[in-house]
């Protein structure tokens, strides 16, 4: 990879040299791990010994899987919901909201079961103070939603700014409620919260299930 441009959060571009040449791809999502990924694939093509003849026009279709900055029309207020487990996705995602000023209006979920982890130490890794400051109403939810917003707060994240709602309906009915025009709310969230806030969408007709996108 030989230049690589994340162009907020609907593009990134990258070139790749190839034993044929340079190419360049334009992929509609967002983020420095996409453009990894694409350059990996196509590594993986020429080392097979795959042309490359339609690899540029097939990654410009690729979109987001569902919760990896996927966009959402939630009755005409658009939500991005952004899939975060670990620190690295957590700051690799904030990396790529950064780049529109994101997040402002927030909804942050995390819960402690078998399949999300239930050590929630590695959220002191999370580079959250970078975040901070461009947040002006953060919506905390989850079965652990009492350690996440303790964090926020040590972040610099101040104490009126910060609303505990424990259930997913309830937290997303919160950062819907008082989302100012133009604005989008974006869900920053674990696994399973993640399952339970998108199936809340369904629910209303806002979107189909997760594993049809």
């Amino acid at each position: 990879m030989t230049a690589l441009d994340v162009a907020g959060l609907d593009r990134t571009r990258l070139d790749v040299k190839t034993p044929t040449g340079n190419l360049t791809f334009d992929i509609p999502q967002s983020g420095v791990h996409i453009a990894y990924d694409a350059a990996a694939a196509i590594a993986i093509l020429v080392g097979l010994g795959v042309p490359l003849d339609h690899a540029a026009e097939s990654l410009a279709s690729v979109g987001p899987a569902f919760g990896r900055l996927e966009k959402i029309d939630a009755g005409g207020k658009m939500v991005i919901l952004a899939f975060a487990k670990n620190p690295t996705s957590y700051n690799t995602t904030l990396r790529a909201l950064a780049t529109e000023g994101e997040p402002r209006q927030l909804l942050i979920a995390a819960s402690n079961t078998l399949v999300d982890g239930e050590d929630f130490g590695w959220l002191w890794d999370v580079d959250f103070e970078s975040m901070a400051p461009k947040v002006e109403r953060a919506v905390v939810s989850g079965t652990r939603a009492d350690e996440l917003a303790n964090r926020l707060h040590y972040a610099g994240v101040p104490a009126g700014r910060l609303r505990v709602v424990e259930s997913r309906s309830g937290a997303l009915d919160e950062g819907l409620a008082l989302l100012p025009p133009g604005e989008r709310l974006i869900v920053l969230s674990g696994y399973t919260p993640l399952i339970e806030l998108r199936d809340e969408m369904r629910r209303r007709g806002w979107t189909g299930r997760y594993w049809a996108v």
